[in-house]
């Protein structure tokens, strides 16, 4: 497969949430199971400064990565 096919529809999606519906499913998590998630893509405010995500799928490198706010989960399998 070539590297840019990769890059375009490959994510390094990190993950944030509060709910204890979604931690029980997130935390239950093993290599190789298929998951539904339903937020949004978010930046996050902290002392340290931004974490920003990324919105567009073309970028590459650091700060190519997406942030999601989790509001639902569910293990499809």
């Amino acid at each position: 497969m070539p590297r840019s096919d990769i890059e375009h529809h490959a994510a390094n999606t990190h993950l944030s949430w509060k709910s204890a519906a979604v931690d029980d499913v997130v935390m239950d998590l093993e290599a190789g199971d298929v998951v539904r998630l339903e937020g949004a893509l978010v930046d996050i405010h902290d002392d340290d400064g931004v974490i920003t995500s990324s919105m567009v799928r073309t970028d590459v490198g650091g700060g190519a990565c997406e942030v999601m706010w989790v509001d639902r989960a569910e293990k499809l399998r």
